[in-house]
């Protein structure tokens, strides 16, 4: 009979417990000195939260562009495209999201409610006006029944004189928070044609009735067209085909980790092109730090962007009376900005190349370019909204390019490529920065 060895004892270290996921590594600082008009009020807000600066960086960004993107769209390699930015930050509950917020977003809060009292009293004159011509039509009508021959035909004159039915005054909201697709389409026909989807609880929104299983691969693809500025084609038994042109969108959702974790980690938002098209931040947490002693007030900054902002707002729209099709100017590039951003175009494109690229990241690149060309069609829109000036490369007198900017910053912040790889990934403009060196 053979005899075994005994078995020798594996020693064992004990180990504590390890995360499930890898830590991510810091952003990019945010490149603040790159947001043109915004930098003050950013700046200033900033200093009175003491939050990250990203955070209402980010804020500046949408709200301008839901204010501009009416007047304008930005010349691009594919053809003029909106200035519409859909921005997602990401903070930490207690990390001031809603204080950064508020002071850069009161001035349009303040245009909705005053237009809304102004809508209220317009929709009052509308019924009494609505009543008199249904009532006289329904008399004309009437009269036409008992009627015959030339009685028929005057009737179809008086008709025709009555002209068509009153149109009601449309809605004032130009915000929304957590909309269906059918719902924001509805608003788009009987409302304003440039909206915005805002919230400093984003969650309301990526956890609603619109993302949930059933819905969200109609909403995602309804988004996604929206920012390409394509028209809303809708054909329902009930209400008929109808096409709305001329439509535009902003989209800023304020989110906890845990929940753009979530949407971050779905491949249906990365496969359809929905998340990339987003500017994320998620700046580190300066908790901890705020002391009084260190705010800073500057009320006169902040009441000075919200007059700007007003401004713009009380512009009248640039549209087709009877369609309420937005009709933009093009702010065109300059030779050497469209060079430069053929560079960058061509960057990401080798970026993407599978022989070098990490898992999924090819996904979140390839919006890059449209993008950096919306935050600064954005900017100098809201800096010159009648300007129609053509965007120089580099610091000129008048104008910043809308392509070499943000080829430093990008979508700035940290970036998670699926919850199953965790890892960090620089913005698409930071890689192009890497591989064209800095301008």
């Amino acid at each position: 009979m053979t005899a075994f060895n005994p078995a020798k004892p594996i020693p064992f270290t004990p180990e504590g417990p390890q995360p499930l996921v890898r830590e991510i590594a810091p952003g990019a600082q945010y490149p603040v000195t790159h947001l043109g008009p915004l930098r003050e009020a950013v700046e200033a807000v900033q200093g009175m939260a003491q939050a990250p600066v990203a955070i209402p960086a980010a804020s500046a960004l949408a709200v301008a562009s839901l204010a501009v993107q009416s007047f304008a769209n930005v010349e691009t390699l594919g053809g003029p495209r909106p200035v519409s930015l859909y921005a997602l930050t990401i903070a930490r509950s207690g990390e001031r999201k809603s204080s950064c917020d508020g002071p850069l977003m009161a001035a349009l809060r303040d245009h909705e409610r005053e237009r809304a009292n102004a809508q209220r009293e317009a929709f009052t004159a509308w019924q009494n006006a609505h009543a008199l011509w249904k009532g006289e039509r329904d008399r004309i009508l009437a009269e036409a029944k008992k009627s015959k021959g030339e009685k028929r035909t005057a009737a179809q004159a008086d008709l025709d004189a009555l002209g068509a039915e009153p149109a009601a005054p449309p809605s004032a909201d130009r915000t929304v928070t957590e909309p269906t697709f059918e719902g924001l389409t509805r608003l788009f026909a009987t409302g304003q044609p440039s909206l915005g989807i805002f919230s400093d609880e984003g969650g309301q929104f990526l956890g609603g009735h619109a993302m949930n299983s059933d819905n969200r691969q109609k909403t995602l693809a309804a988004l996604n067209d929206l920012w390409q500025g394509n028209p809303i084609r809708r054909t329902r038994a009930g209400d008929g085909h109808a096409t709305l042109y001329g439509r535009r969108l902003a989209v800023h959702l304020m989110v906890q980790p845990a929940i753009a974790r979530a949407f971050m980690a779905d491949r249906m938002a990365a496969d359809t092109g929905f998340l990339p098209r987003f500017l994320i931040s998620e700046p580190p947490s300066t908790i901890g730090t705020r002391l009084h002693a260190n705010a800073r007030g500057d009320s006169v900054t902040v009441a000075g962007f919200g007059q700007r902002l007003r401004t713009i707002l009380e512009t009248p729209l640039p549209m087709d009376d009877e369609t309420r099709e937005l009709l933009p100017r093009v702010l065109p590039l300059a030779p050497e900005a469209r060079a430069l951003l053929v560079r960058l175009a061509d960057a990401i494109e080798a970026a993407q190349a599978p022989q070098w690229r990490p898992r999924k990241r090819h996904r979140l690149c390839q919006k890059g370019g449209g993008t950096s060309r919306a935050h600064r069609g954005c900017a100098d829109a809201m800096a010159r909204p009648g300007c129609t000036c053509r965007h120089r490369a580099g610091h000129g007198r008048r104008h910043r390019a809308c392509a070499i900017l943000p080829v430093r910053g990008g979508a700035i912040g940290r970036r998670c490529d699926g919850i199953t790889r965790n890892r960090p990934c620089r913005s698409t403009a930071q890689m192009a920065a890497g591989k064209l060196g800095t301008f």
